[in-house]
């Protein structure tokens, strides 16, 4: 039996039941998913293809941020592989987007202001790693 409920997903196991897909991209996409040895709910994000160079990326990726430790920033738990597909598993947040929660909430200017300096604050403690952060939504 394969532990996805997400049409199209790809196979990971037994460990991680993949319940919904959060987002996608150029390198991967973001599934939020249960992780059976644990009960609880992760993110969960995959690797597209299997390009050594993409895969050393990928890790790297991996390895840069699971030693940064932040309030406003995901913390980042294990890096898989099941066969040929590799993964990694995150803290998964509940919530939208910046953009759906301005254009849905339409939160007050305190409240955006807020929600603006907590973004700057994770950006900041990447930057303080030398880390950049490519995809902020």
């Amino acid at each position: 039996m394969a532990a996805a409920t997400v049409e199209g997903a790809p196979d990971l196991g037994e460990r991680f039941v993949l319940e919904d897909l959060l987002g996608a991209g150029t390198f991967g996409r973001v599934y939020r998913a249960t992780d059976r040895r644990y009960g609880m709910d992760v993110a969960l994000k995959v690797l597209l293809g299997f390009e050594p160079e993409v895969l050393r990326l990928f890790k790297a990726e991996f390895r840069a941020l699971a030693h940064v430790s932040h309030p406003n920033l995901v913390t980042l738990y294990e890096l898989h592989s099941f066969g040929e597909q590799w993964f990694y598993t995150m803290e998964h947040v509940a919530g939208a987007t910046l953009k759906r929660w301005v254009r849905n909430e339409r939160p007050t200017f305190d409240a955006l202001r807020s929600a603006l300096l907590q973004m700057g604050s994770g950006i900041a403690a990447l930057h303080e790693a030398g880390l950049l952060h490519r995809d902020i939504k």
